[in-house]
């Protein structure tokens, strides 16, 4: 979940506070614009509604730690157009007795639509991994897809609910996640997370919850922790990681989120 609506609030109050500052000091310096905070898919297991700039990359890396469990995690996002961005998914370590690099995917996601009142933003995400892109034992047939619908709500300035719907394995399984984050601060949001995969096997309930703090608008470090909380294994897990968007070359237009004046 990336907290679209509690951070675009903030953009919202910066515009005042810049415009205040513009009254006083003259037209000038109203030619700046302060810099849209960074806004990530980690580390929590939502997608968000959340779009990168057009023409512009944004790397988020992290690293999982679990019972039998290692892995690297790293997404590579580009902005192909407004609402629309290209992602690049490549995730290598250990998981049981396999290591290696696992299928590398890659991934669209649209934004549908901008949030209005008591309509949620709403962003279509796919994903498309090569079971050939993978080493050794990792190593799959075919493609493995998966097809999700992203929703988030403003609740107030500084809650805010996100959730997902989507589909994989050529439909046999369902996948499902709730999230509600809270802006505790200009720099720092906390969420709180519910997850889960219905299949023909015994479906799987889990539960996370983390740290998110900007360091800069352009680069936010992360914590998170969960567990399962239904099935034989009882397993918990810890993530951590770093993200940075780089900055668009001067003379670029500089791209508003949807939904913001």
């Amino acid at each position: 979940m990336d907290l679209y609506h509690l951070k675009g609030k903030l953009c919202r109050a910066a515009r005042r506070c810049l415009l205040a500052l513009c009254l006083l000091n003259g037209p000038a310096d109203c030619l700046a614009q302060e810099p849209e905070p960074i806004n990530t898919d980690r580390p929590d297991q939502s997608d968000g509604v959340y779009t990168v700039p057009t023409g512009v990359f944004q790397l988020e890396e992290g690293a999982t730690i679990g019972e039998d469990l290692l892995q690297n995690n790293l997404m590579v996002r580009y902005g192909l157009a407004s609402g629309t961005e290209a992602r690049l998914l490549v995730d290598a370590g250990r998981a049981g007795m396999a290591k290696g690099l696992l299928p590398v995917a890659f991934s669209v996601k649209q934004r549908l639509l901008a949030g209005r009142g008591a309509r949620p933003a709403v962003a279509l995400v796919g994903y498309a991994g090569i079971g050939a892109w993978a080493s050794g034992e990792l190593r799959e047939e075919g493609i493995a897809t998966e097809l999700k619908l992203a929703f988030e709500s403003e609740l107030s300035d500084r809650w805010a609910l996100g959730w997902n719907i989507g589909t994989s394995d050529s439909l046999n399984n369902v996948g499902v996640t709730c999230g509600l984050g809270w802006s505790a601060s200009a720099k720092a949001a906390l969420f709180v997370e519910y997850f889960a995969t219905f299949s023909q096997a015994m479906p799987r309930h889990n539960v996370d919850a983390g740290l998110l703090f900007a360091v800069l608008p352009e680069l936010q470090v992360d914590i998170a922790g969960g567990r399962a909380l239904v099935g034989a294994e009882q397993r918990l897990f810890a993530t951590a990681g770093v993200a940075y968007r780089f900055s668009r070359r001067s003379g670029d237009p500089v791209a508003v989120p949807p939904g913001l004046p």
